[in-house]
């Protein structure tokens, strides 16, 4: 009785953890569908953020953009899917800031990964924009990374052209001024002598 009773008690909590597992998504940036290996990247795709600051400041928001380059003279290198993250370097639990649409209709939030866009369809771009919204001061660096799928059998992932690290401004951190905050106290005695002299017509 007790052998089956511990059997039982054995199979609800593989059960439990079954569950727990499946509730937790798999971020997996390897593009749906392919069984091709990653190509290197080139400077046909790149990854930017409009102005290309150099560091970042907590709580601005930035545009993010994803685009082809030059094929040729006229022909913008295009492609038919992506996926845009970004993470806290060091991987410090702490959020790292947050991504919005840019409100068209080629993009959408991952259903598998955190702080993720991807594309709703895989109709041909040049293009795609996101916005992003800097994180709190003490975040300290965060990670942009992009994988670009050019078609089915061929995509990118990760490589320079398609990553960014952009670091907290702590120079404009420093910058601040502290607010002044002393009490204002008249403790000590003064004598004054005052004259008034008037003018009567």
């Amino acid at each position: 009785m007790a052998r089956q009773g511990l059997f039982k008690l054995l199979l609800l909590i593989l059960a439990c953890w079954a569950v727990r597992n499946d509730a937790v998504p798999k971020c997996d940036k390897v593009p749906e569908g392919t069984t091709a290996p990653k190509s290197r990247a080139d400077s046909r795709f790149t990854l930017e953020i409009l102005g290309k600051p150099q560091t970042y400041s907590p709580g601005e928001m930035y545009t993010v953009s994803l685009k082809g380059g030059p094929r040729g003279s006229t022909i913008m290198a295009r492609f038919i899917g992506f996926i845009l993250t970004v993470e806290t370097a060091g991987r410090t639990g702490a959020a790292p800031g947050t991504l919005y649409l840019f409100g068209d209709s080629l993009t959408k939030f991952s259903d598998d990964c955190p702080n993720t866009i991807t594309h709703a369809s895989p109709v041909l771009k040049t293009e795609v924009q996101a916005l992003w919204t800097a994180p709190p001061q003490g975040t300290g660096c965060v990670v942009f990374s992009a994988t670009v799928i050019e078609r089915k059998d061929l995509w990118y992932q990760g490589d320079k052209p398609l990553s960014i690290t952009l670091c907290e401004d702590l120079q404009q951190s420093s910058d601040e001024q502290p607010e002044v905050n002393q009490q204002c106290c008249a403790c000590d005695e003064a004598k004054y002598e005052v004259t008034f002299e008037g003018l009567w017509s």
